[in-house]
């Protein structure tokens, strides 16, 4: 008797531990939390290069090329993010040749553009004009008759992303503030904190300043998750704990491609750069678009 139970026991343990294992490990795998990837494509430091920046060897960035690979790129993933940090005008005064920039952005189809010191080499009053031609932010510049958005908020791939623009006032070290009132980018952060991160999954920074005020910044608001950076004239790929900083180097060279993954909470990054080279075609109506320019030149009108 006393080996018959033994032996019935044995049996229903071994169900019973077989049906814990099946429920523990073998659960479909619908029941497990989905990963989240925003994919990101990022530039700055334009510099007004329109199609080539003669720069020699087969990097000619421009932002005729850069036209196609964003749209190659949003071929491949129509919930791409195309963001820019700010300096896309030329650091000179040429009111035709920056005219012409702002419709190949508005044509590369940028979410958002950050107003680097740069944008304000022809005054206030070229962008008062030019305004609309493209989605412009800034979080921290005012000028008047401005209609500008402070704060941007966009969904990608089921997540809701806020995406702010600020410029730090040391900057404008060669370019004109006169009618620009530039605030103060940490007291703007502290502002924008609550209804960023209320209404968004990822918050987002396209911050034009020093590498080391970035740094500074990251290490006070650690709430933001990407700072995409421009100013520097560099190329820089940083994954800190609680931020990624990134930088697309100079002149259109290379877009930057960054994927932000959310796992168990926090965004992981991982980051590329897509050289511009001469064998990428450029845009067609892009290329005559600056091949018109180019015919103007010869009235002495840049």
């Amino acid at each position: 008797m006393s080996r018959i139970f033994s032996h019935t026991t044995c049996r229903t343990c071994f169900i019973s531990v077989l049906a814990v294992f099946l429920l523990t490990f073998c659960a479909p795998e619908t029941d497990l939390p989905a990963k989240r990837t925003v994919q990101i494509a990022y530039s700055g430091n334009l510099n007004g290069i329109l199609d080539d920046c003669q720069c020699g060897g087969e990097l000619v960035g421009g932002a005729t090329r850069i036209i196609t690979v964003a749209r190659e790129l949003r071929e491949g993933n129509a919930d791409l993010l195309l963001l820019d940090a700010g300096d896309f005008f030329s650091s000179y005064s040429m009111p035709r040749s920056n005219s012409v920039m702002l419709e190949l952005v508005r044509q590369a189809g940028f979410d958002a553009l950050n107003l680097g010191d740069q944008e304000f080499v022809q005054g206030v009053s070229f962008l008062q004009e030019h305004q609309e031609k493209a989605q412009l932010l800034s979080s921290n510049i005012r000028f008047a008759n401005s209609g500008i958005d402070s704060m941007l908020f966009l969904s990608r791939s089921g997540v809701e992303i806020a995406v702010l623009s600020m410029t730090d006032s040391s900057c404008f070290s060669f370019i004109d503030k006169g009618g620009l009132q530039v605030l103060d980018v940490d007291e703007q952060l502290r502002r924008l904190q609550s209804p960023a991160e209320s209404q968004s999954d990822m918050q987002i920074l396209l911050l034009h300043a020093e590498r080391e005020r970035a740094l500074e910044l990251a290490d006070r608001h650690d709430w933001l998750d990407l700072i995409i950076l421009a100013h520097n004239q560099r190329q820089d790929y940083m994954a800190l704990p609680s931020v990624t900083i990134v930088e697309a180097g100079v002149n259109g060279e290379h877009l930057g491609v960054v994927s932000m993954t959310q796992v168990d909470g926090d965004w992981q990054s991982e980051n590329r750069f897509i050289p511009i080279t001469r064998e990428i075609a450029e845009e067609k109506n892009a290329y005559l678009l600056v091949q018109d320019y180019y015919r103007t030149l010869s009235t002495g009108y840049r």
